[in-house]
């Protein structure tokens, strides 16, 4: 009994100065960026980077144009530089493009999308 009223104490006291001790403020924990294919298209150009969203839903790769930009050539390469995917897309008729990518092997592949006034997007995505 004289041990358990030695322990109960000490345990006590160990594990409330860890827990109260700490300070959010201090150490705010770390969030990671979101995974590249949940990011949005980055502009090199011109337009904003709100104009296109894309995401992976099931197996495809689904892009959402959020405003019309007239006649886009997407391309997707793989890792080797290797086009694995060309399309074109008028966004004043649909603002949405799905690219089926169930045929896609893992690996990182890169898509551009180019419009017709020469405005240029690429990002990355990884399967």
């Amino acid at each position: 009994m004289k041990h358990l009223n030695f322990i109960i104490p000490f345990f006590l006291l160990f594990f409330s100065g860890s827990l109260f001790a700490t300070d959010p403020t201090q150490n705010p924990p770390i969030i990671p960026p979101p995974p590249p294919h949940l990011q949005s298209l980055v502009s090199v150009t011109k337009l904003s980077v709100k104009t296109i969203n894309y995401a992976i839903i099931d197996n495809l790769l689904a892009i959402h144009f959020n405003k019309a930009i007239g006649s886009t050539l997407i391309t997707i390469t793989n890792e080797a530089g290797e086009i694995v995917y060309q399309g074109m897309t008028n966004t004043d008729m649909s603002l949405d493009y799905f690219i089926p990518i169930d045929a896609l092997e893992y690996g990182t592949y890169t898509i551009t999308i180019e419009s017709e006034s020469g405005d240029t997007f690429e990002d990355y995505f990884a399967l």
